[in-house]
């Protein structure tokens, strides 16, 4: 609500990372951290946020199809980053696609 509706990126981050300070695992802060981060370029903290979000809820398929997203829409850093080639970029975003409609086979968004 702060991020998105009113603007607030600040104290959205703030907000995000107190969530983080009481429960270390808490998924949706750090699966919110990684949409700011590679919105704003930060792909390589992007990625480490989107990595524990799928950590610690490796089957939500909102944060399989974040991931799969930031690894199409950013295939260049996400290969270099990742130390792969473009075509591993491409197949790892598809898998985890498929793995996002797995989890929810009735969300016409996520197919």
């Amino acid at each position: 609500l702060l991020y998105d509706r009113y603007g607030d990126h600040v104290g959205a981050l703030r907000q995000w990372h107190l969530a983080l300070t009481m429960d270390s695992k808490h998924a949706a802060a750090y699966n919110n951290l990684a949409l700011h981060h590679f919105h704003v370029g930060e792909y390589d903290t992007g990625l480490r946020h989107m990595d524990a979000a799928l950590k610690y809820d490796k089957k939500n398929p909102d944060y399989l199809y974040n991931m799969g997203n930031f690894y199409l829409a950013h295939f260049p850093q996400v290969a270099d980053l990742r130390g792969w080639k473009k075509d591993r970029v491409y197949k790892e975003a598809m898998k985890l696609s498929e793995r996002a409609i797995q989890q929810a086979p009735e969300d016409y968004d996520l197919l």
